[in-house]
């Protein structure tokens, strides 16, 4: 084989090796002009990533997105880059809907953080929670009540227009 056929076949390789030896210039992708320094200097994740490190599925955060919960951030070279605060705010959402809040209700909760809102107003959207759980055990224990006096009234045998539990749900006198 000549030495010009050598060369010219690794050639291609060559470059290639050349081109991994050399760094890219790095810079976070998670930069953004009004972000605090910190965060300017977040890692830098994609949306998967921060999925998984906020426990939610990648759909999870872009609905979360949709609604106004979390901004969309900018695209990097071609994906978006979620910075330290995405995920914190995702861990946040979940947790809060762990609690039983709703999403109007973690709207305004992440409302208090951006206002820099005090411990008192965060707490009084607690308090107002534990009172709506609280109303709601009563209702439910009532409820619970009721039908346990259905069924002990019911003699749980013979057809079941006998029933009581049946009389009473089809509109009949035995409530």
């Amino acid at each position: 084989m000549k030495p010009s056929a050598v060369n010219a076949a690794t050639a291609p390789v060559a470059r290639k090796a050349a081109r991994k030896a050399v760094p890219r210039a790095s810079r976070p992708a998670s930069v953004t002009v009004n972000a605090p320094a910190a965060e300017r200097f977040s890692k830098a994740r994609t949306i998967s990533v921060a999925a998984a490190e906020a426990g939610v599925h990648v759909e999870t955060i872009r609905y979360y997105e949709r609604l106004g919960l979390i901004p969309q951030p900018p695209r990097g070279r071609s994906y978006r880059h979620y910075p330290d605060a995405a995920v914190r705010a995702l861990r946040f959402i979940r947790q809060a809907r762990e609690f039983g809040f709703t999403l109007k209700e973690i709207e305004g909760l992440l409302a208090l953080e951006r206002r820099d809102a005090g411990c008192q107003d965060m707490c009084g959207q607690v308090e107002l929670k534990v009172a709506e759980l609280n109303r709601k055990i009563a209702a439910l224990t009532a409820l619970r009540d009721e039908l346990s006096r259905l069924l002990k009234q019911s003699p749980r045998r013979g057809r079941h227009t006998e029933c009581k539990v049946y009389e009473c749900l089809s509109g009949g006198a035995a409530c």
